[in-house]
C-alpha cells in the first residue's frame, strides 16, 4: 500500500510541476491518493496513463518514477494487470522523448530491462522523436532482438516518410546495414509507391531476394499511382507479375 501511495504521490508531484495536466486530471489523480491511504488492506492499480506528462523531466526524476513503478509491479498479482500496467507505462515513457534531448533519453532507456526496451520502442512515435527519429531507430537495431524488430521499426518508419519522406530516404542512405534496416525499407517502400514508384524500385532492389524483395515489389505493385497505366504495365513485365 505504502508503494502505491508513494507512486501517487510522485506522478501527482510531478504533474503539478511540469503544469501540463488540466487541474480535473490532477484533481482526480489526488483523489486516488486519497483513497489509497483510506483502503486497508485492500490494494489498488494506479492508471499507468498519469504518467504520460511526468515523463519530460530530468532523468534522474524519471528513474525516480521506473523504481516506483517496478516497485508498484511487484505488488501486483495479476499477471495481465501486470502486464497493462507496465505496457501502458513504458508507452508514456516513450511518448515523453523530445528530439532535443536525444542523447539524455537514449542513456535513461539504456538502463532499462530487454522487456522494458521492447515495450518503449513499442510506444515511440514520430510525434515524439521528430528530427531524431533515425536515432532511434538506430537505438532499436541495437537493443531488439530480430523478433522484437518488426511493428516498432515498421511504424516509426513509415509514420516519418509520411511526414518527411526525403529526410527518411537520406537516413536509409546512411545507415549501416542490419535487420531493422531491411524492415524499415520496407516500411519506406510501401509510404512511397504511390508517389514516388521508381524510387520505391530502387529501394526495393536493395533487399536481399526473397520474401522481404517480393513482398515491398507487390506493394509497389498494388499502390503503383493511378495515372500512370503504362508505369505499372512496364513494372509487371521487368518483374513478371503480369
Amino acid at each position: 500500500m505504502k508503494i502505491q501511495i508513494r507512486f501517487v504521490i510522485l506522478v501527482a508531484g510531478l504533474l503539478a510541476a511540469v503544469g501540463l495536466f488540466n487541474e480535473s486530471r490532477l484533481h482526480a489523480l489526488r483523489g486516488e491518493r486519497d483513497r489509497l491511504r483510506a483502503e486497508v488492506p485492500k490494494k489498488r492499480s494506479v492508471p499507468a496513463t498519469a504518467l504520460v506528462t511526468a515523463i519530460r523531466k530530468s532523468p534522474g526524476q524519471r528513474t525516480a518514477l521506473l523504481g516506483d513503478l517496478r516497485n508498484h509491479l511487484a505488488t501486483l498479482h495479476d499477471p495481465k494487470q501486470v502486464e497493462e500496467v507496465r505496457r501502458e507505462a513504458f508507452e508514456a515513457f516513450a511518448r515523453g522523448v523530445d528530439p532535443g534531448s536525444t542523447d539524455s533519453d537514449i542513456e535513461w532507456i539504456s538502463g532499462a530491462t530487454a522487456l522494458e526496451k521492447a515495450l518503449f520502442a513499442e510506444g515511440l512515435t514520430y510525434s515524439s522523436t521528430g528530427e531524431a527519429s533515425g536515432r532511434w531507430l538506430e537505438w532499436m537495431a541495437l537493443n531488439l532482438n530480430p523478433a522484437q524488430l518488426g511493428q516498432p521499426v515498421a511504424d516509426l518508419m513509415e509514420e516519418w516518410t509520411e511526414a518527411d519522406y526525403q529526410a527518411a530516404g537520406k537516413w536509409l542512405a546512411t545507415t549501416a546495414e542490419s535487420p531493422a534496416k531491411q524492415v524499415a525499407v520496407q516500411a519506406y517502400v510501401e509510404a512511397i509507391a504511390n508517389y514516388e514508384p521508381q524510387v520505391a524500385i530502387q529501394w526495393a532492389m536493395t533487399l536481399p531476394e526473397g520474401a522481404k524483395r517480393d513482398a515491398s515489389l507487390s506493394a509497389i505493385h498494388g499502390n503503383w499511382p493511378l495515372d500512370d497505366p503504362e508505369g505499372k504495365t512496364a513494372f509487371q513485365r521487368a518483374h513478371n507479375m503480369e
